[in-house]
């Protein structure tokens, strides 16, 4: 028994009538004349409780983040006495900025590359002219 599987690309040949076009959600008419007959419910007003209880909300978790926020700093700088304090030498290297390539411009802008589409006809440059 051999059966052959079709490809998914293949389409049935179909007889009959045509198929009507297909309306889908991207029709901007289907979606007006929807929205004219289902209106969306609108929002309600929030109650000025409710309003009052967020911002006293968000507050408490501004001064919170604020207050964890310093306790980091007190405890960098008190990280930052003791090295002073026990190890001169690295603490003198903790203030030194590394720059990176782009900031000491040892990369090309890419802004000035010009893009190709082949490869060059002569190929790879081994050997580099002065």
């Amino acid at each position: 028994m051999f059966i052959q599987l079709r490809s998914f690309a293949t389409k049935v040949a179909s007889s009959g009538a045509k198929k009507r076009p297909v309306q889908g959600i991207t029709d901007k008419r289907m979606q007006v004349v929807r929205d004219i007959l289902y209106p969306a419910p609108l929002s309600q007003p929030v109650p000025p409780a409710l309003k009052r209880m967020w911002c006293h909300l968000k507050t408490k978790e501004a001064v919170e983040t604020e207050e964890r926020l310093a306790r980091k700093y007190l405890r960098i700088r008190l990280a930052m006495e003791d090295l002073e304090k026990n190890h001169k030498e690295l603490f003198e290297g903790t203030g030194q900025v590394t720059q990176s390539a782009i900031d000491q411009g040892e990369t090309f802008p890419r802004r000035l590359r010009v893009p190709t589409e082949t490869p060059p006809t002569d190929g790879w440059e081994y050997e580099r002219r002065q």
